[in-house]
């Protein structure tokens, strides 16, 4: 007998630990789930939670200092999560087509750039950048991001592979530079609500409906 779902998936790997849908997310922050930063550029950054002045409660307030010097700028890599639990691997868990993503974002000082986060393959990519300068109401920055909308931070060519690629870690960049005066300068910003969903591949799919056919036929 023969499976047309099988056959169209032919050029990706099978795998039975396939996943559907999988999202990350966090509207509590404690700062356990947050463990890391990692930095590019020159300066600093550093967040931590904040159980009130969040949409609404706790929030993640991130803070982001660049260095003086024309042109200087950071880029920091906050992580979510540090176990296998909050890793997903293309290559054996399941082609995925697109991220949909979403956070809420308050300034609280300055103007700070704000973007949803992927790091593969000890590269860091990022996507759908906003600058946080409403120090009144929180905004919303939501998007359907495919792998093409991800750049990478070091502006060299290429995407992450959500097809057969590694593992990949999740987060938020926050990011800023200094104007052509080369002052240095802080900036303070607080994320909500933030989410990533990932929506697997059509074949994945069509593999995980094939498996459960094959398993009520036995």
């Amino acid at each position: 007998m023969r499976y047309p779902a099988l056959a169209a998936c032919a050029g990706l790997a099978f795998t039975a630990a396939a996943r559907a849908d999988v999202t990350f997310s966090d509207s509590v922050f404690p700062n356990s789930n947050w463990p890391s930063i990692q930095l590019t550029g020159t300066g600093t950054s550093s967040s931590i939670q904040i159980t009130t002045g969040g949409n609404p409660a706790e929030a993640r307030q991130i803070t982001t200092s660049v260095a003086p010097g024309f042109p200087s700028s950071i880029f920091a890599f906050h992580q979510f999560g540090n176990t296998t639990g909050t890793i997903y691997t293309p290559s054996t868990q399941g082609a995925i087509t697109s991220i949909i993503a979403s956070m809420d974002y308050l300034a609280i000082s300055g103007q700070q750039g704000l973007a949803f986060a992927i790091k593969q393959a000890n590269i860091f990519y990022y996507a759908a950048p906003v600058t946080a300068a409403d120090i009144v109401a929180y905004h919303t920055d939501a998007a359907t991001l495919t792998a093409a909308d991800f750049i990478r931070i070091d502006g060299q060519p290429g995407n992450p592979n959500f097809i057969t690629g590694q593992s990949m870690r999740f987060g938020i960049f926050s990011f800023n530079q200094t104007a052509q005066d080369g002052n240095g300068f802080s900036t303070v910003a607080n994320v909500d609500n933030w989410t990533m969903h990932l929506v697997p591949a059509p074949c994945s799919l069509a593999l995980l409906g094939l498996a459960a056919a094959l398993r009520r036929r036995r």
